[in-house]
């Protein structure tokens, strides 16, 4: 068990494929990659609160996003990194440096202009690692959003809960995977 391990390490640093995941699925996407399942299961609570921080969003409540935050933060902090290693683990550097908040919002307009950074990083974890549950969840895009630049966000179920708007434009935009 250990000396595949060992073996995929030195392929991974050898800029090789990892055995330990597919890199496609059987529908020619990417597959989620394979993981401790600590760490998977450390992924929930991030996920819920990036999750409640775009709904806070949506419903132009700038103080439960800041909640949301927090907690996202405290999530952060709380995953299991033991056995993470090689792209696993670079993934999940890049990702959590993009999720984790570190400053105040004083206003729900820079607020949103962090969250387009944090949803790259919960799309990032979504598509390296997957998530757990029943829960469907859908990736959305605004086409308007910053100047009409384009943002996405994960979001659960399909309907359009539009964060970067908010009640403005709750419904702007479409669902590109579910």
């Amino acid at each position: 068990k250990h000396g595949a391990f060992r073996i995929d390490s030195a392929m991974q640093i050898a800029a090789k494929p990892s055995m330990m995941s597919r890199a496609e699925d059987e529908n020619g996407g990417a597959a989620a990659m394979a993981a401790p399942a600590g760490f998977l299961a450390g992924l929930g609570p991030v996920y819920g609160a990036y999750l409640e921080a775009q709904e806070r969003l949506a419903a132009d409540d700038l103080e439960g996003f800041v909640a949301a935050a927090a907690a996202l933060n405290a999530a952060l902090g709380a995953v299991e990194r033991a056995g993470l290693a090689g792209e696993a683990l670079g993934a999940w550097k890049r990702a959590s440096a993009k999720l984790g908040v570190d400053e105040a919002f004083g206003s729900i307009d820079h607020a949103r202009e962090r969250f387009e950074a944090m949803s790259e990083g919960a799309i990032e974890l979504q598509r390296r690692f997957g998530h757990s549950g029943e829960e469907t969840w859908a990736l959305a895009h605004c086409p308007m959003a910053f100047d009409n630049k384009g943002a996405d966000w994960l979001q659960r179920g399909e309907r359009i809960n539009n964060p970067y708007f908010g009640d403005a434009m709750l419904r702007c935009g479409s669902v590109r995977e579910v």
